[in-house]
């Protein structure tokens, strides 16, 4: 492979028309995606647990709630939940509720913004990533980095019509950070442009922590080795993020609250390392370009050494990130269950096909990144050497939790590009029929939606060849439809009927039930509902005796339960007697009474008479269910 260097740029009035070719791509792709949902949306609502719980702090927003209240008063009362996420989603999101509202009424508005807020995500997102390949590429790369843009399956998912949690405005900040970093030598303005977006970042949620700290740490390396090139650059990174991350503090929290060390939102201890790190950069940017490389180096060392040292004084227990504060107890119950928190080692025990879904292509494209960098000239290296940092750290993020890989995902779309146009100059010289074929097979052996399709086809073909049928349709699309009813809006009509109470369910039900209900939910899939979560583990899967103790110190009305749920099934494998499994065989103690239920949905009323816990313990569970 030759030298790798970004052509020359093209024409103003080109790159307008390059740029404008990517808008109306994003807006034909995205009206599309929305005109096709809305229908479902507007019938079923959102399946997403962390888009339904969006929508519930965007509701209290609406109706009064301070932008720095994120207390979700209907989730484990009477205290409710202190959520960690940004107001800085909510606020877009309650506007196009507010300017729909009056026309297509509530209901009607909170679903088009179900179904436009991801597609204006998507804009931004497909906008950086024609930047940065261009940026790397050149100007050839534009239509090929639209194409792999779209096709990034984990990324565009979070992008999709009905997902309006924060991820997907995670990711497209990600890629415009690249896009910014990777021309801070050329246009030293964009460094703090870049920087600006690192703070808002980490604001939004702390699942970025890695990809900023990594481009930081980019952007300082780069200064070190080339002080002229890179000192106003790297001096504008370092202010703005220093200054961005004070300022959302200072925003995001209450005054009393500014001082607080929680460890999984953009607190004391992250503010006072961003100060320490962006104002020392901007600091040290000051440095003659004449000084030493090892003075500079050690500069460097001793301000991260600094930075480090200001967490460890504030809050030391960060150092393990942001899951530093979770409640041990509910890891082994609730949280190694989460889907998107598996790791590679479970990944190849419980489901090894998913490796390929998760690994195959940002793997691919981590090698060709790598080598791009090793052979580009001087002046495209810095950009190379950031996209293959952030693309390394995403790879090893999704090894510990595959949620990362939807960064990883994205941050594979330059080498995929690279690959494209190394095999279109590779094919010129060997006829047109070659060519093609060659062409061809740059597109469809690392895309990311085919691969992302392989481990159902291989599965249907599994089915297929053990003498079943073929699988009218993807096997985990099957598989999903169940849950899906579950959250169904639907499912909930006859619990919605019911008055006002607090609900006893499945974690994944929680956020469900807060949107479609006007009832409490004990516990949501959430970490800071710890308390929640174990006594909804402890209940559903324990004996008769201590599921009612539970209920009755909880002031529970309804119990409810989804079969199909995948949770449920944890339970009822996990507890073959407990009072859910019980439940579900149709063996309901005298304290509870079955109600007529929509859909997969069954519900349970508890017994006012009967709720009390017992004086006396019994000795027994079969004395307690004599006494019943």
């Amino acid at each position: 492979m030759a030298t790798i260097t970004s052509s020359p740029a093209r024409p103003v009035g080109r790159a307008r028309a390059d740029y404008g070719l990517a808008l109306l791509a994003w807006l034909a792709i995205g009206l599309a995606f929305a005109v096709l949902r809305l229908p479902e949306l507007a019938l079923r609502g959102t399946a997403d647990t962390d888009s339904l719980m969006r929508l519930v702090e965007v509701r209290d927003y609406l109706a009064g709630a301070a932008w720095t209240d994120l207390r979700q008063p209907r989730l484990d009362p009477p205290a409710g939940v202190e959520m960690h996420w940004s107001r800085l989603v909510d606020w877009p999101i309650s506007r196009m509720i507010l300017i729909a509202e009056p026309w297509a009424g509530r209901a009607g508005a909170e679903t088009l913004a179900l179904a436009l807020w991801p597609v204006l995500v998507l804009g931004p997102y497909l906008l950086a990533l024609v930047a940065l390949c261009r940026r790397l590429l050149g100007a050839e790369a534009t239509l090929t980095a639209l194409a792999f843009g779209i096709f990034a399956a984990p990324a565009l998912a979070m992008m999709m019509p009905g997902n309006i949690d924060h991820h997907g405005v995670q990711l497209a900040l990600s890629v415009a950070l690249l896009a910014a970093a990777s021309r801070l030598d050329r246009t030293p303005a964009l460094g703090a442009a870049a920087g600006a977006i690192a703070a808002v970042m980490l604001a939004v949620g702390l699942e970025t922590l890695p990809v900023v700290a990594v481009a930081g740490a980019v952007i300082a390396l780069a200064w070190a080795l080339e002080p002229a090139r890179f000192a106003e650059g790297a001096r504008g990174f370092g202010l703005a993020f220093a200054a961005g991350m004070a300022l959302q503090r200072m925003t995001a929290a209450p005054t009393s609250a500014w001082l607080a060390t929680d460890c999984d939102v953009a607190s004391l201890p992250y503010v006072a390392a961003a100060l320490i790190a962006g104002a020392g950069l901007a600091g040290l940017t000051l440095m003659a370009p004449q000084s030493r490389l090892s003075l500079r180096l050690a500069a460097l060392g001793a301000l991260g050494a600094v930075a480090l040292a200001a967490v460890i004084a504030s809050a030391p227990a960060c150092l393990a990130g942001p899951y530093a504060e979770v409640d041990p107890r509910i890891v082994p119950i609730w949280l190694d269950l989460v889907a998107e928190a598996r790791n590679v080692r479970q990944l190849a025990v419980e489901a090894p096909a998913e490796l390929l879904r998760y690994f195959a292509v940002p793997l691919l494209a981590l090698a060709v990144t790598l080598l791009a960098w090793r052979r580009a000239g001087a002046p495209d290296r810095f950009a190379w050497a950031l996209v293959a940092a952030v693309l390394a750290v995403s790879v090893a993020l999704s090894a510990w939790q595959v949620r990362a890989a939807i960064f990883s995902a994205a941050f594979a779309v330059p080498a995929l590009v690279l690959l494209v146009l190394a095999a279109r100059r590779f094919g010129e010289a060997r006829g047109p029929a070659l060519a093609t074929g060659i062409l061809i097979a740059a597109y469809l052996v690392p895309n990311q939606y085919l691969i992302t399709l392989a481990p159902d086809v291989y599965a249907a073909l599994r089915q297929r060849l053990a003498g079943g049928d073929m699988a009218p349709a993807p096997v985990s699309a099957l598989a999903n439809e169940g849950q899906r009813l579950c959250v169904d809006r639907r499912s909930f009509a006859t619990l919605a009927g019911l008055p006002k109470g607090v609900v006893l369910a499945p974690t994944n039900l929680g956020a469900a039930l807060l949107v479609h209900t006007n009832h409490a939910a004990v516990a949501a899939a959430y970490h800071r509902n710890a308390a929640g979560i174990l006594d909804a583990f402890a209940a559903l899967g324990g004996t008769l005796e201590a599921a009612k103790s539970i209920a009755a110190r909880r002031r529970v009305d309804y119990l409810a339960a989804c079969p199909d749920d995948d949770e449920t099934g944890v339970i009822l494998r996990r507890d073959p007697d407990g009072l859910l499994a019980r439940l579900m065989r149709g063996d309901v103690p005298p304290w509870l009474e079955p109600l007529p239920g929509d859909g997969p949905l069954r519900v349970w009323r508890v017994r006012a008479e009967r709720a009390a816990v017992p004086t006396t313990p019994p000795a027994s569970l079969a004395e307690l269910r004599g006494t019943q």
